[in-house]
């Protein structure tokens, strides 16, 4: 097996992870006590052949969707992939997703992962450094934890996306949602925002209170692909986002610096090769939490800003905090 397909575990405080190089992704991650895994995965050849899924990759440099491709930083035009047409999605076709990050540091229960984005790499100025890590902390918490650093001023979004399923059934509608958000933002059938900011008070979309994912299937509809304002700027510190809770009790909040957390149910996943254990994956078998900027923040003033400044330090952090039952 290539080097970048290789699993690297990491252990400890009641977590087992396995992470891979390529796309610097999380492709297993287990809770002492509980006999299913966590988020969908597959083997890891797959993560080649099958990377327009995303599964547990690390996603950059800006996630979720940048209208038709264009923006103007500095008052000059950017031009970036059209890779989800009619727009700019996850960072292109040759986003962070799709490249080989290198192990800069590692211990039994940690992993740091880099990557250099040279200067243009799919429309994006500036050569940048950054890194991404994995932490397994006290109290079955996993941390993410991004850095970067650019040459010139760059646009900079990064997130994760892995896709939980808490219970090992075979879809995640009778999990159960909290969101720490008042206000989301809609979106037209290209996943762009449609608008800014509304209130979820009175929508499918309320989570502010625990309901069932399930809630849109019950009434024939499938689809979750929408971003919930948390604040409207980066939190410090961590600010508590989500809580999921699987059918047989166990739980995971997730804890963020970022703005935004974007749901997604999985109504799209096809095709998937077998997982973990064998396991089948089929429309909704997992959803993503994904926290991040945003989308489509470089087009619109009135979002949290997505430039990163020539010499600034990018930095952000989430934890997963799973417990259970």
């Amino acid at each position: 097996m290539s080097h970048e397909l290789e699993p690297i575990e990491i252990r400890g405080h009641g977590l087992l992870a396995r992470v891979i190089p390529n796309g610097a992704s999380l492709i297993d991650l287990r809770l002492e006590g509980v006999t299913t895994p966590l988020i969908l995965g597959m083997a890891p050849e797959c993560y080649v052949s099958h990377s327009h899924l995303y599964f547990g990759a690390v996603v950059g440099r800006h996630a979720n969707r940048i209208a038709h491709g264009r923006a103007t930083l500095n008052d000059k035009p950017l031009s970036f992939d059209i890779n989800v047409p009619p727009h700019h999605s996850h960072g292109g076709q040759e986003g962070f997703s799709r490249q080989v990050w290198s192990i800069s540091d590692r211990s039994e229960s940690h992993v740091c992962f880099s990557l250099r984005s040279p200067d243009g790499h799919e429309g994006y100025p500036g050569d940048l450094v950054v890194t991404a890590c994995y932490r397994l902390l006290p109290d079955a918490g996993l941390r993410l934890t991004y850095e970067a650093t650019s040459t010139a001023d760059t646009i900079l979004n990064m997130c994760h996306h892995a896709y939980f399923n808490l219970d090992g059934r075979d879809t995640v509608d009778d999990h159960v949602l909290q969101i720490a958000a008042d206000t989301y933002l809609p979106c037209d059938e290209t996943v762009l925002p449609s608008g800014g900011p509304v209130p979820v008070a009175g929508t499918a979309f309320d989570f502010t209170a625990p309901r069932s994912l399930g809630v849109l299937a019950d009434e024939g509809m499938q689809p979750y692909n929408n971003t919930y304002c948390l604040s409207d700027a980066p939190v410090n510190p961590l600010g508590f986002a989500a809580r999921l809770t699987g059918s047989t009790g166990v739980s995971m909040e997730v804890w963020t610096t970022q703005p935004g957390l974007h749901l997604y149910n999985g109504y799209r996943i096809a095709d998937c090769p077998p997982g973990i254990e064998g396991r089948h994956y089929g429309a909704r078998a997992g959803v993503c939490l994904e926290t991040q900027n945003w989308p489509d923040s470089p087009n619109r003033p009135e979002f949290p800003t997505s430039i990163l400044r020539s010499g600034d330090h990018y930095g952000h952090m989430t934890e997963f905090r799973f417990a259970a039952p």
